[in-house]
């Protein structure tokens, strides 16, 4: 049998507290004029820092201040106030009441900060390339240790598709044979989309052209002897070196930039947030 003993525990809740300041002026509202005034010479006799600011002459030019109305005692004016004041008491009792049950029925608690973050959490996002590429590596038939390594170039793999780190050096990082790498680089090349994972621009162009069935077309030619030419347009040279005719070298590179040289840009960036206007404008018979 255990006997009682201290227990800490913590939790974290909402709740309204009035500064010490707002609290002092609703105090002071509802206090009566007079002893409004004997309360502020108390507060000068017991703090010396405070000073009373004399009441300032009034001048000739300045208009006369308008006297009380007659009509209405000074009795009935102080009444007055006191019903502002007791108004003001009164809603502030009400704002205490309100917020208190507020709390009572909605505690903050776990399980509600869970559910919010849950919610959160259901608003979709865009698929990221990487995640894209998981996918896909799941569904291949490569056992634990490849598909782990599969999961390492993936990492490797930058949001335009290419791989960032060489084979050596992922190989070399997990002191793992550079050839397992390799064969599992190829099943990652072959995935969508088209070019991923590649390390230079003629690897993602010819992985490109391959999955197109043109792998030994003059586009492909192209790509992996003159790509640097290919790229400043020089097509005469081209066509002397290939050898063919000009006409076929521009054919050619006019379907080679129909291809993707960054095949991740599909899924880099965050989804866009289209606006609805409120109001459209258009301009009719040139008015």
């Amino acid at each position: 049998m255990t006997g009682p003993g201290l227990s800490l525990s913590q939790e974290q809740r909402l709740q309204m507290v009035l500064a010490p300041q707002l609290r002092q002026s609703l105090e002071l509202l509802q206090v009566p004029t007079l002893e409004l005034r004997a309360l502020v010479r108390a507060e000068l006799e017991k703090n010396p820092t405070l000073e009373e600011e004399p009441e300032p002459f009034a001048s000739i030019d300045e208009p006369a201040a308008p006297a009380p109305d007659p009509a209405v005692p000074d009795g009935q004016q102080e009444l007055d106030f006191r019903k502002e004041f007791e108004t003001l008491a009164r809603l502030d009792d009400e704002w205490r009441d309100y917020f208190f049950q507020e709390e009572q029925i909605h505690p903050y608690s776990a399980e509600a900060a869970e559910r919010r973050q849950f919610f959160f959490d259901s608003i979709p996002q865009p698929e990221s390339l990487q995640v894209h590429l998981l996918n896909q590596l799941r569904l291949t038939d490569l056992d634990a240790a490849s598909r782990a390594i599969g999961e390492l170039i993936v990492g490797s793999i930058n949001d335009d598709g290419y791989l960032t780190s060489s084979v050596e050096e992922l190989a070399a990082s997990i002191n793992a044979d550079p050839g397992i790498f390799r064969t599992v680089l190829e099943v990652i090349q072959d995935f969508d989309p088209t070019g991923v994972g590649a390390r230079d621009l003629r690897e993602c162009l010819l992985l490109q052209l391959s999955r197109l069935d043109k792998g030994d077309s003059l586009a492909a030619t192209l790509v992996r002897d003159h790509l640097e030419q290919l790229g400043s347009r020089k097509f005469q040279e081209i066509a002397r070196a290939v050898p063919c005719t000009p006409e076929a070298v521009q054919k050619a590179a006019d379907f080679i930039a129909t291809l993707t040289p960054r095949p991740g840009s599909a899924y880099a960036g965050s989804a866009s947030a289209y606006i609805a206007p409120d109001v459209l404008v258009r301009k009719l018979d040139g008015r």
